[in-house]
């Protein structure tokens, strides 16, 4: 399961998530410990990526709605 550890894509408001892009956040596995910089410009909402893929240093944050990113 990945889950995001820092970063500035996320502000709390009333219980609700708000996303500012574009912008770079570190998510970790935690099943690994792996932790990768996501650079991300998806404008809806979603809770957590289903997953991430490294190729190169370039790192695709996939969405709930199954668009890569």
């Amino acid at each position: 399961m990945w889950h995001r550890v820092s970063g500035g894509c996320f502000t709390q408001a009333g219980g609700a998530e708000l996303k500012k892009y574009p912008c770079d956040d570190d998510w970790e596995n935690k099943e690994t410990g792996r932790i990768v910089k996501i650079h991300s410009t998806y404008d809806r909402h979603f809770d957590l990526p289903k997953q991430v893929v490294s190729l190169d240093e370039i790192y695709i944050l996939e969405g709930t709605s199954g668009s890569q990113y």
